[in-house]
């Protein structure tokens, strides 16, 4: 076995008849297991076959609560996050995100979760297991104490073992695919990932079977009632959201909101729901990019991405909103895209530069330089010489053109 290189004994005893030295293999009867040695329990040891599921499903609500965290995302949401939390109700399935900067922030948002389920007067009535990894900020001496606070019992699976808890390792899994492909649909920017978290929360828990083999979904077992798909529009779609026409006061153009002949909606792009914020309707990004209004009279047109249109026109200027406009149906959440000022998203790039308007002067000098190269370009193009050997010298020309002067 040694000399060997550790060959396994089964495959020795194979050929050991066919090579000569070796007959003292066959003596050993077929039945007799050979141990292993140290240097192969070092060095070939792989991880045991995984043992028959074990966990059953809770049998009601707030039962028990599973919970996980997503690593470290490069590009921070519009709200400044840089993490999404997941819980899932083990009965019903049900899901709810938050975001998070930091991972302290943990306890903030189960807090946060048990005032949003109307469980926080009585903390008898929480969650009675919560069930994590062996995370930092889920197993320090503060969430300890705010665990026996609210008599929740901590289960935490072991280092390293990630099947110990499938449930929360396939939603974390699932949500940021599917945040992937709506952000993809719609041409939305990297920023903009924390609504389209949100978003798909809300139709996995509305659209997706809460176990296997049965018609009810989440939202059932959770609501008691089904869903509806009428209030569900896309993601990323043209949305117009209805100003009342004694609100379009004159703001001096004449034309968005000139009195009664100015229009009596705006236009902008459906974001997700507002009941995480606890409102009661839709989430607009107007046009600005700056307001988001929430309103339930909302009309959408689903066939139109405004962000993946505006990907192609990115220097065109959208009008500025005036604040007459608004109702009191309407309420605007002004969002601080940028520490360092305002910021406007379409004359951005993804990697969050601004893009510079040139003036007319320096434009006309640009223009006047890439002439004068193209003039060189054509010059030494008529001084190219045809060689004896009848090859052709060859002249690399690179034109520069620009359509238009603030191009």
């Amino acid at each position: 076995h040694y000399r060997c290189a550790h060959i396994h004994w089964r495959y020795l005893r194979r050929v050991a008849r066919h090579i000569k030295g070796m007959e003292e293999l066959l003596r050993i009867p077929a039945w007799v297991k050979m141990p292993m040695c140290n240097a192969c329990e070092r060095a070939k040891s792989k991880m045991p076959q995984l043992p028959p599921a074990t966990f059953k499903r809770a049998g009601k609500k707030f039962y028990r609560l599973h919970t996980d965290m997503s690593g470290y995302i490069e590009q921070a949401s519009v709200e400044g996050a840089h993490y999404y939390l997941v819980f899932i109700d083990c009965f019903s399935n049900y899901k709810w995100v938050y975001l998070l900067k930091t991972k302290d922030q943990f306890l903030t948002a189960l807090d946060a979760l048990i005032i949003r389920t109307g469980m926080a007067p009585d903390v008898i009535k929480t969650w009675e297991i919560l069930r994590t990894d062996r995370a930092g900020e889920m197993c320090s001496d503060e969430a300890e104490k705010y665990y026996k606070l609210y008599r929740i019992f901590h289960e935490s699976s072991n280092p390293h073992q990630h099947w110990q808890n499938p449930r929360r390792e396939n939603a974390i899994g699932e949500l940021g695919v599917r945040t992937r492909v709506i952000m993809a649909h719609a041409g939305a920017l990297g920023r903009y990932w924390g609504f389209a978290m949100f978003y798909a929360c809300d139709v996995d828990n509305m659209f997706l079977p809460y176990k296997a083999g049965s018609d009810k979904t989440c939202w059932e077992a959770w609501h008691g009632e089904p869903p509806t798909a009428v209030t569900c529009p896309t993601w990323g779609c043209l949305a117009y959201v209805f100003v009342e026409r004694k609100r379009c006061k004159a703001s001096g153009d004449g034309k968005r909101s000139g009195g009664k002949l100015g229009d009596t909606s705006l236009s902008g792009t459906f974001l997700g729901f507002a009941h995480r914020i606890g409102h009661k309707g839709y989430m607009v990004l107007l046009d600005n990019k700056r307001t988001i209004v929430i309103s339930t009279h909302v009309t959408f047109n689903e066939g139109v991405m405004p962000m993946k249109e505006e990907g192609n026109s990115r220097k065109r200027r959208a009008p500025e909103v005036p604040k007459e406009v608004f109702g009191d149906r309407l309420e605007t959440l002004p969002l601080d895209l940028d520490e360092t000022g305002e910021l406007e998203i379409a004359f951005t790039d993804e990697d969050e530069t601004e893009i510079e308007m040139v003036s007319d002067e320096q434009a006309a000098r640009v223009r006047t330089r890439a002439q004068k190269r193209i003039r060189e370009a054509e010059q030494a193009i008529r001084q190219a010489e045809v060689q004896p050997s009848g090859e052709q010298q060859p002249i690399l020309c690179l034109l520069y053109t620009s359509p238009s002067p603030r191009d």
